[in-house]
């Protein structure tokens, strides 16, 4: 069970239509590369689970 603040890795690629870019210059990405760790920020209970995971590069910009 994932619990908030869990640290979470991407095993695949995440297509961009998946995901929500707060960093103007990301924007224009096709995908979420395989391999990015991220923090689970946020639960939403629904049927499905579903996650706001927060993905930050190595300067901090998420």
């Amino acid at each position: 069970m994932l619990k908030l603040f869990d640290p979470i890795a991407t095993l695949n690629s995440i297509p961009a239509n998946r995901l929500t870019l707060l960093e103007r210059e990301y924007q224009s990405i096709q995908s979420l590369p395989a391999g990015q760790v991220g923090t689970i920020v946020e639960i939403y209970e629904t049927e499905d689970p579903s996650y706001l995971i927060e993905f930050a590069d190595l300067q901090g910009h998420q």
